[in-house]
């Protein structure tokens, strides 16, 4: 669409809804459309738009939250594919870092008679 075309789409709708309702219809800045967007409607009457706002809400006071706390949120491939490695060698990667002291353990299977 020219610009002359949007000029004169925009004067038919002041010519038929005034101003405010061009306003209404194509406001100047995107906080105008946040602005007259009828929420209280739709979270009135919208289940789903309640719940999803709900939803939004909670998502977003984690993700401020969390990193306040010092949890690492960043999703990156390398953050990505050292989890996948800690679900598959955790295991493992635990009997590493915390070697099992295997005289302890049958000192106290003896001591209980689970041997």
């Amino acid at each position: 669409m020219s610009s002359k075309k949007a000029l004169a789409a925009i004067q038919t709708m002041k010519i038929i809804y005034g101003s405010q309702g061009r306003q209404n219809i194509l406001p100047y800045h995107y906080l105008g459309m946040v602005y007259r967007t009828p929420w209280r409607f739709w979270y009135s009457n919208s289940q789903v738009f309640r719940w999803f706002s709900r939803i939004m809400l909670v998502a977003f006071t984690a993700s401020i939250y969390l990193p306040l706390r010092g949890v690492d949120l960043s999703y990156t491939p390398y953050t990505i594919v050292h989890h996948q490695l800690d679900h598959k060698f955790g295991h493992w990667i635990e009997e590493m870092r915390y070697p099992v002291d295997e005289k302890r353990v049958e000192e106290y299977k003896k001591t209980h008679g689970m041997k």
